[in-house]
């Protein structure tokens, strides 16, 4: 009998070849190549301040502040993917879930 592979939760920091910005997205890590990275259940911080703690921040302990956090989609490819991936913590994962839909 196949075991279910855990789920693992992230944020990506995905910056497009040739950009100057990048985008913040959590979500599940379904797929992951040299250079695709697609997220299910998906969300992005259009905004986080400081209260946040950086992107890292946004892994250890989610969204908090005046953070706006877009609404989820089902999937997100990245594609081109140049950027980091995090794993999240507990809290953060119910932070990221629990987290109002901007705007509100």
């Amino acid at each position: 009998m196949a075991t279910k592979k855990a789920e693992r939760y992230v944020v990506a920091i995905a910056r497009a070849p040739n950009s100057n910005w990048a985008r913040v997205c959590f979500g599940t890590l379904a797929e992951q190549t040299s250079d695709l990275v697609v997220l299910t259940d998906a969300r992005q911080a259009l905004y986080y301040d400081g209260k946040t703690g950086g992107e890292f921040g946004l892994a250890a302990h989610g969204p908090r502040g005046d953070c706006r956090i877009t609404a989820t989609i089902g999937r997100a490819e990245m594609s081109g993917f140049s950027g980091l991936l995090m794993d999240c913590s507990g809290a953060a994962v119910e932070a990221w879930k629990k987290a109002p839909s901007w705007p509100v």
